[in-house]
């Protein structure tokens, strides 16, 4: 089968023993067996575990708004709009709260290494929506431009003052963390062949 890849706006075919290492929101075990991030999570329950427990650890921490008021005082702000989005990210109807945020939050750095926030208004208030990893896509180069949020088949794009976007170290892309998934998957992949063969 050939592989094409897109190069300047070309595509160009590739080295017929060259695969792509990953692929974001998947990764190859082995031959040609591919698992998503969220099934290695649903399915690999050391991975399950470690995760939820500093999610709900970390979720269950208090988070304040300071302001600093010099090199060695600052005043806590609990009436900032900051502090209010916090505590309750979204209104009551919906149902999220501070705790839930912060537990997925954790969860999508721990799977993924990044974490969107959607910036909505909600009566008149700014609240947060926390938006799977694997439906956003950042655009740009070694600056990010936007985000490419893909929900039912359509696509939506924002601009980066729309999304908060926390994430980690990634050698190989400036815009989006490198999974921590991938540097298990040789582990991963021994023990998902091991209980194949039993």
């Amino acid at each position: 089968m050939a592989i094409v890849q897109t190069t300047a706006g070309q595509l160009a075919s590739m080295a017929p023993a060259w695969t792509p290492t990953y692929s974001y929101g998947s990764m190859r075990l082995y031959n040609d067996y591919y698992r998503t991030y969220a099934a290695l999570y649903r399915e690999q329950p050391n991975v399950r575990v470690c995760v939820e427990f500093l999610a709900r650890n970390i979720a269950q921490l208090g988070l304040h708004v300071f302001r600093r008021v010099s090199d060695t005082d600052c005043v806590r702000l609990v009436d900032h709009e900051l502090a209010r989005v916090l505590k309750q990210p979204l209104p009551a109807q919906f149902k999220r709260t501070r705790f839930r945020l912060f537990n997925d939050l954790v969860s999508d750095l721990g799977i993924y290494w990044n974490a969107y926030l959607l910036k909505v208004r909600v009566d008149g208030a700014m609240g947060l929506l926390r938006v799977p990893p694997d439906m956003v896509t950042p655009q740009g180069g070694l600056v990010i431009t936007g985000y490419e949020v893909t929900i039912g088949g359509r696509k939506k794009t924002y601009s980066p003052d729309e999304i908060v976007h926390v994430y980690g170290y990634n050698p190989e892309d400036a815009k989006q963390g490198l999974p921590p998934l991938e540097t298990l998957r040789r582990v991963l992949a021994e023990e998902d062949a091991a209980g194949r063969n039993r």
